[in-house]
């Protein structure tokens, strides 16, 4: 399965890159912390603005999985009808923790969702303490704590949440051929 919500998906998370390539000049491309302008590190803000866009990108996925995912496991709703459903659940879905993600995805039969989620050298319960990492750093940024941060977290991070977008789409997949009997 190669939805759509993972294309756009891709699509957007290239805007993460564009601004982890726009803060090279502020370190003047050498290794190396880059200089302090008043109180904060010259093209700091970037990084943060990147770990904002990359949550809101992550969080966006799974809102779109699940709708891609409720028009496969019920057919023949109206969109009348999938929309009431929207209305009630991922319109309303916020904070993409896996507690959260987990409930939005039970209103569609797939109870612990996030339960299976693993890739190499990132076990089930790394994922999820990397994904409530990632929610507590864009809090933190977003309500003015501004946490420090760097590149190369930034850098990682994007890169885990690829992976993320990759596995959680499997996992999806799997569960609805489980459910409906054929693959997505």
């Amino acid at each position: 399965m190669c939805s759509e919500a993972r294309i756009q998906c891709e699509i957007r998370l290239g805007d993460v890159d564009e601004l982890i390539a726009a803060h090279r000049p502020f370190t003047s491309g050498t290794r190396g912390a880059p200089s302090v302008s008043g109180s904060r590190r010259l093209g700091s803000a970037l990084i943060r603005s990147g770990y904002v866009l990359l949550y809101a990108i992550l969080e966006a996925f799974v809102e779109d999985l699940f709708k891609e995912s409720c028009r496969l496991i019920y057919p023949g709703l109206s969109d009348a009808n999938l929309k009431l459903i929207f209305k009630e659940t991922s319109e309303k879905f916020n904070t993409a923790t896996p507690t959260n993600i987990d409930k939005l995805y039970l209103n569609v039969g797939l109870p612990f969702i996030t339960s299976t989620i693993r890739w190499q050298k990132k076990s089930n319960d790394k994922f999820k303490s990397w994904l409530e990492s990632l929610v507590q750093r864009r809090g933190s940024i977003a309500h003015g704590k501004c946490p420090g941060v760097q590149k190369r977290w930034l850098e990682a991070d994007l890169k885990a949440g690829r992976k993320f977008v990759s596995v959680f789409e499997s996992v999806v997949s799997q569960r609805i051929e489980e459910l409906i009997g054929t693959a997505p």
